[in-house]
């Protein structure tokens, strides 16, 4: 039978480590950097403030405990899913408050992860694998999203407890093997992530992935993307203008176990943009009429 540990059960970090059962979540400032570098005092005064309001508002009433807190993230533990997923979308809530009457460039948004497994936690701390794929699952999140692993979904129950939307096997860095993601939103009859959230034009979206089992360091998979980038311009006309942001990131597993020579750089760029345009053909191709359109689609003007 699993031992949960009361709170005051909990080890001194001088003890011998004991591993309990735990849900971890990890909360994260969308683009702190630039925030920061326009307005520090501002973001800072408005960061405090949240914290002091996840202290006393929602961790107390869902037995959550913060590890710590950083300049720009917050570490917080629970003995359960239930309520961890709970005060994911208080603190989203509590999020969204930070920017009324702020200029949508200055706003706060937040994106989460959570993770439940095993780890060895102490009066200061948090340890083990499970820490590090909560912090990698954060970085799945879009702004105002929540990202969970697995083992979180397997103890929610679809509707009642959130909405939640299967992303597939995710890969993530420094794990080798992909992990099953799901995005979750509070229940209720809308979408799990609101219209708009991606609205402000500082946040740059990410069009297509462009990926590759090749070894490569990070300035050769600019490079690929880069590539990627040509075939973009090649199947939609114009490209790369003020708004379009940051179409194409290129991701490098490393599963082939060799870095590249000269020669098959080359071919792989080629390749990176030539795939690039075949897919946005085959999308085209593929694409359905909405409602109100004021164009038809591609198959509805080939049969025409």
């Amino acid at each position: 039978m699993m031992r949960v540990m009361a709170q005051n059960d909990r080890p001194n970090a001088l003890d011998s480590p004991e591993w309990v059962t735990r849900t971890l979540l990890f909360a994260d400032v969308v683009e702190s950097v630039r925030l920061m570098q326009e307005n520090e005092s501002g973001v800072v005064q408005r960061w405090r403030k949240f914290v002091a309001l996840a202290e006393k508002e929602v961790l107390p009433p869902n037995r959550g405990r913060l590890v710590k807190s950083l300049g720009d993230g917050l570490l917080v533990e629970f003995q359960v899913v239930p309520p961890a997923v709970k005060a994911a979308f208080a603190l989203q809530r509590a999020g969204q408050s930070l920017n009324d009457g702020v200029l949508p460039s200055q706003h706060i948004l937040l994106r989460m992860g959570l993770h439940s497994g095993h780890l060895i936690a102490d009066d200061h701390d948090v340890y083990g694998a499970g820490v590090n794929l909560a912090a990698r699952l954060t970085g799945l999140a879009g702004p105002g999203e929540i990202v969970v692993s697995a083992d979180v979904r397997d103890q929610l129950t679809p509707v009642l407890d959130a909405d939640i939307e299967d992303l597939g096997a995710c890969y993530l860095k420094h794990l080798q093997e992909p992990v099953r993601a799901y995005r979750i939103g509070p229940p209720g009859p809308r979408p799990v992530i609101e219209p708009g959230t991606m609205a402000m034009p500082q946040l740059r979206p990410t069009i297509a992935v462009i990926a590759t089992d090749a070894v490569m360091t990070k300035a050769a998979a600019k490079r690929l993307a880069i590539s990627a980038h040509d075939g973009f311009a090649r199947a939609i006309w114009p490209a790369h203008t003020p708004v379009d942001g940051d179409l194409v990131f290129a991701l490098a597993t490393g599963r082939a176990g060799r870095s590249l020579m000269l020669e098959d750089t080359i071919d792989l760029y080629a390749a990176a943009a030539a795939t690039m345009a075949r897919a946005i053909a085959r999308a085209v191709h593929a694409a359905t009429p909405a409602p109100n359109d004021l164009f038809p689609a591609w198959s509805a003007r080939s049969l025409g």
